[in-house]
């Protein structure tokens, strides 16, 4: 079992609990670019190859990101 698998099995099991570090490493092996969006804390998720954008406020601290995001992020790769 991969790293990227692993983060998948916990982003599927509890998607209300994910953390930003996994959230992006989950997102950049999925073949999303990130870059820092015009507001503060946001960050933008780019896939060329499908035309996906996703806006995304990082959590401050250790907070979860927010679960509207982890779901979109889960559509957009098909785990959901």
């Amino acid at each position: 079992m991969t790293k990227r698998d692993k983060i998948a099995g916990k982003v599927v099991n509890a998607p209300t609990a994910v953390r930003w570090v996994d959230f992006l490493k989950l997102a950049e092996a999925a073949g999303f670019t990130w870059r820092k969006g015009k507001r503060r804390n946001a960050y933008v998720l780019e896939r060329e190859a499908d035309q996906i954008t996703l806006t995304v406020h990082k959590p401050h601290g250790a907070d979860p990101v927010d679960p509207a995001a982890v779901r979109e992020l889960m559509k957009a790769m098909k785990l959901r």
